[in-house]
């Protein structure tokens, strides 16, 4: 049986109870007829004991499937709730590293267009890596001026990756002049 606390199962069982002596009282003027009426037997005072038992098996059958119908809705709803909680996000960064691939030490905060938008970069799985806040100001900088420095040779993707990982050629200058990136 499917019950969550003592209290709920002291409770189903007074109801049963209660169910039982209700029957009883009932039944109580049909069994005194079939106790003094001359064609009675010990037989039929039998049968109609085990029909009232089995009227009573099938109440508390009834009430049990209820209790595990009841136990089994509150945990779809339950799973709903957690479904609900744990959509994805309109893209898939699934796969995604957790912690930060710029600085590996910080937990990702931030999604950051590999190539910017404002250089043509469009919202595409391939053009989203996962960042901490610190890296991601950090990363928006140094490309930004990568773009900058190098206007007929654009910087491609496959090589912002790389130096998204290990690095941009220009990134402690940067660091020293964003002092709040060395607190």
């Amino acid at each position: 049986m499917v019950f969550v606390n003592d209290e709920e199962l002291e409770q189903s069982y007074d109801k049963l109870l209660n169910k039982f002596i209700s029957k009883l009282n009932d039944c109580r003027e049909e069994l005194r007829e079939i106790m003094f009426s001359r064609e009675s037997t010990v037989d039929t005072l039998i049968d109609f004991l085990v029909h009232i038992f089995d009227e009573l098996y099938l109440d508390i059958k009834t009430l049990i499937n209820e209790k595990v119908e009841e136990k089994l809705e509150d945990i779809d709803q339950e799973k709903e709730e957690i479904e609900e909680a744990t959509t994805p996000l309109p893209i898939s960064i699934e796969g995604l590293p957790i912690i930060c691939p710029h600085c590996k030490k910080n937990i990702v905060e931030s999604v950051h267009h590999i190539v910017p938008r404002k250089y043509g970069g469009i919202t595409t799985e391939d053009n989203i890596i996962t960042l901490c806040n610190r890296c991601h100001d950090l990363v928006e900088i140094c490309t930004d001026e990568l773009f900058k420095k190098r206007k007929r040779h654009r910087p491609t993707l496959s090589e912002l990756k790389f130096y998204i990982q290990y690095g941009f050629p220009n990134e402690e200058e940067i660091k020293k002049e964003m002092k709040w990136y060395l607190r």
